[in-house]
């Protein structure tokens, strides 16, 4: 049959009760640990502006921008319609600031016979869309990219940990 609850604590089991409520606890303390570590990791990779922006365009085609915040400067690749992939080294930037880019082929293709293409971008960053304007000679296109975060958290992940490749 049942015992009482005055004959459980009796017989010394009066711990169970307590320490397995006590593990509970303690995995939901963990849990609620984990998810608040996660969402602030989450949030801190989404406001950077390091990632991969993208779209298509009516005239030009598939615009592709990948940026790398680095400690001391922004490394940027322009893939731009049907031309050559285009990089950029410029001075640190965060979200917000106005950015004056000037994109070119690098010059290992130069040395090799690659004939030279110079993109200008002036825009910025907000919230996870590059806005501005691409300037290819005398042609002018306006651009509105929004933020892969997926591959946005992937590339970060590749830049700051030399292992992920």
């Amino acid at each position: 049959m049942t015992r009482s609850l005055k004959n459980w604590r009796q017989d010394g089991d009066s711990d169970r009760p307590s320490g397995l409520s006590q593990k509970i606890w303690v995995q939901i303390i963990g849990l609620l640990a984990f998810v608040g570590l996660a969402s602030v990791a989450c949030s801190w990779m989404l406001s950077d502006i390091t990632g991969e922006y993208g779209a298509n365009d009516g005239r030009q085609g598939s615009i592709h921008m990948s940026i790398i915040r680095k400690a001391t400067t922004i490394k940027g690749e322009l893939a731009y319609g049907s031309g050559a992939l285009l990089e950029t080294t410029a001075p640190f930037a965060s979200a917000g600031d106005q950015l004056n880019w000037t994109f070119s082929i690098p010059d290992r293709w130069i040395e090799q016979g690659q004939s030279q293409h110079i993109i200008y971008f002036h825009g910025k960053v907000v919230d996870g869309v590059v806005t501005g304007v691409l300037q290819d000679g005398a042609v002018v296109t306006a651009i509105k990219l929004p933020r892969n975060a997926i591959a946005s958290i992937y590339r970060q992940l590749q830049s700051h940990l030399p292992w992920v490749s």
